[in-house]
């Protein structure tokens, strides 16, 4: 029987995994036990210690806050993320935008048309190529953005409340520095 054992998992982040071997017969049960050489290792698992799972769950928990919010505007968080970009580095062609939210063509040719149906952007030719089409805010879409931003940071302000500034700014780095390396792993991964 082993215990308080140090299983590395990629890198440098290390979770601890209690577990006991237990070398009876049977098969896997469905509370995590799996068979290993005649053996069940049963891995009493404490999910609340799991930093991934924390994340998870605390992103969870922010969305549907914001998403109550964008929902009395009729917007989507994507939505919001092509207004914020829009405002915050002006005008950009479809391709731009697609790649600096990560998605596929398809989806940004509907988030496209429902923001310009809502008519808070609008497409224009490029000067350079005619082909191109340029997406920019309207003018109500400029206002949109700027309220929706505000109760952004509102509720941010709620739920760090009782971080210090510097508490926050720590956190913030850590998060940025994580989200850093999975995207340079996924990158990688793609380049393969």
């Amino acid at each position: 029987m082993q215990k308080d054992s140090l299983l590395n998992l990629k890198g440098n982040l290390r979770y601890r995994l209690e577990f006991q071997l237990s070398c009876e017969s049977g098969r896997a049960d469905s509370a995590g036990a799996f068979k290993r050489e005649g053996c069940f290792i049963k891995m009493n698992r404490k999910m609340n210690e799991v930093i991934g799972y924390q994340l998870g769950a605390t992103a969870h928990l922010l969305h549907n806050e914001h998403n109550r919010s964008l929902a009395a505007h009729g917007l989507t968080r994507s939505q919001v993320k092509v207004l914020y970009l829009l405002q915050s580095y002006g005008l950009q062609s479809q391709a731009q935008l697609q790649k600096q939210l990560f998605i596929q063509g398809s989806t940004m040719n509907g988030l496209l048309e429902s923001l310009l149906k809502s008519e808070l952007v609008e497409k224009t030719a490029s000067r350079s190529d005619r082909r191109q089409k340029l997406i920019s805010l309207t003018e109500k879409g400029r206002t949109l953005e700027k309220t929706v931003w505000r109760e952004a940071m509102q509720i941010e302000e709620k739920v760090t409340d009782f971080l210090s500034e510097e508490e926050k700014q720590y956190l913030l780095q850590t998060l940025k520095t994580m989200q850093g390396k999975l995207q340079k792993e996924t990158e990688e991964q793609r380049n393969e």
